[in-house]
């Protein structure tokens, strides 16, 4: 459950946000390896990935457009950072 006092960032945070993923999103692939590397019971979650080596399937075509979808996600939530519609 959400904790029910949300913290909401202020303009200059939203823009550090923004300009920090903007400098690193490009490289979906390596921001899930890094992910997975860091967390394997996150990796557990996909079941496309659930018992496999890491780094066999790193440079995969299945891995770059899984990583594709999910850096995407993350994307558009920090595209809507800020906006006064998007408070709690």
């Amino acid at each position: 459950m959400a904790d029910p006092e949300w913290h909401t960032l202020d303009a200059h945070e939203v823009e550090q946000v923004q300009a920090t993923w903007k400098a690193v999103s490009h490289d979906e692939v390596e921001i899930l390896y890094t992910v997975f590397k860091a967390h394997p019971d996150i990796m557990a979650k996909f079941p496309k990935f659930t018992g496999k080596d890491l780094e066999a399937i790193k440079d995969t075509a299945d891995f770059a457009v899984h990583a594709s979808r999910i850096i995407g996600f993350f994307g558009e939530y920090v595209t809507l950072l800020g906006s006064s519609g998007n408070q709690a």
